[in-house]
């Protein structure tokens, strides 16, 4: 075949698609490289921490939570360091120990009265006792307990209507 041959000239001729086409050149090149056709692995980015250095922001982090990522890096690395190693490379090491920072949200104030009201009516309140019936000492039944026979079926109600308003959706 003759050089000059586009890969299209080629797909044709071979009675192949296109793609095809790239694939067993880009095959060729590959092997006539690395002298195989498995995957090379690649070069990695090289780490600006030490391991040392990573422990080290990990300790201090442990020892004082609250202690925010920019402190920690000035409290590691030196001012004149000359890798400059940022605030966020900080936080990248600690998400890798697992140790994730947490930030206050900010929330609309619609927000809260929704979940407010939506709270409240997840809430099981407890039975209050019926008033205006006499206390005396004794059974249960006599003292108007929320488990006795006659005011069970009241709670079984009033437990069916938080219920209720727990299916309605907001």
């Amino acid at each position: 075949m003759d050089r000059k041959w586009t890969y299209r000239k080629i797909a044709d001729h071979m009675g192949c698609s296109l793609k095809m086409v790239f694939n067993a050149f880009n095959a060729i090149t590959h092997y006539s490289q690395h002298r195989t056709s498995e995957n090379v692995p690649r070069k990695f980015r090289p780490r600006k921490t030490t391991p040392h250095e990573d422990k080290l922001i990990i300790r201090l982090a442990k020892k004082d939570s609250f202690k925010g990522s920019n402190l920690i890096r000035k409290e590691v690395f030196s001012e004149h360091d000359s890798r400059n190693v940022s605030a966020r490379l900080v936080r990248r090491k600690l998400v890798e120990a697992k140790l994730y920072g947490r930030i206050a949200r900010k929330i609309d104030e619609k927000l809260i009265c929704r979940t407010r009201s939506v709270n409240r009516n997840y809430l099981i309140q407890p039975v209050e006792p019926l008033s205006g019936r006499p206390q005396t000492s004794g059974c249960r039944a006599a003292n108007g307990h929320p488990l006795s026979r006659p005011y069970a079926d009241l709670r079984n109600e009033r437990r069916k209507e938080v219920m209720i308003d727990r299916n309605i959706k907001y």
